[in-house]
């Protein structure tokens, strides 16, 4: 059963392909700056005669687990998120929602931004809102977000209520999507 979309809907279909795509830019940038973070304190080790010397620590081990240790942190913040919007099922504005992503002390910031510009690709012509739905679709039937899942049934439902609105629709519906990403243009 197909559901309309609303902007917010769509928001929150492109943070679920975002957030399942383990090659998107969430999971890439969290392990870079995991990686910064890591090289940074061994770079503060250095200072007490800890590090080796060359900002790289000598246990490997440790920055695999660290590193690892912060990707199901991302991963658990993220999936709390997106059930707590998909279960929710009320619309908030997005700056609310980037907020909720980024949690409370800002740690998954680059996760907001990244599903805000992915918004704001969107809003650049109907084609491309057009396009955002082929690849929410294509994430579902390349079994990146698995489609009998409660997030792909929420992806799916959104992308059928796309698919049957009349082209006169399709315009008002990127209006009012443009409108909702433009009010999150101060987000931080």
């Amino acid at each position: 059963m197909a559901e309309r979309p609303t902007p917010h809907s769509v928001a929150v279909c492109t943070l679920i392909a975002l957030h399942s795509d383990p090659s998107s830019l969430i999971h890439k940038s969290a392990r870079k700056k995991k990686l910064l973070q890591e090289l940074g304190d061994d770079d503060d080790d250095d200072n007490n005669g800890n590090g080796n010397g060359n900002g790289i620590s000598n246990s490997n081990e440790n920055n695999n687990d660290s590193n690892d240790d912060f990707m199901v942190e991302i991963e658990e913040h993220l999936s709390k998120a997106i059930k707590y919007l998909v279960i929710q099922g009320e619309s908030m504005s997005l700056e609310h929602l980037l907020d909720l992503i980024s949690g409370s002390s800002n740690s998954f910031s680059h996760a907001a931004s990244f599903l805000l510009e992915d918004l704001n690709q969107s809003c650049l012509s109907i084609d491309s809102l057009v396009d955002l739905f082929a690849a929410l679709r294509a994430t579902v039937a390349q079994g990146i977000v698995d489609g009998d899942s409660a997030h792909g049934v929420y992806v799916r439902k959104r992308c059928l209520g796309f698919d049957e609105l009349p082209f006169e629709s399709v315009g008002r519906f990127w209006e009012s999507f443009c409108d909702y990403v433009g009010d999150a243009d101060d987000w931080p």
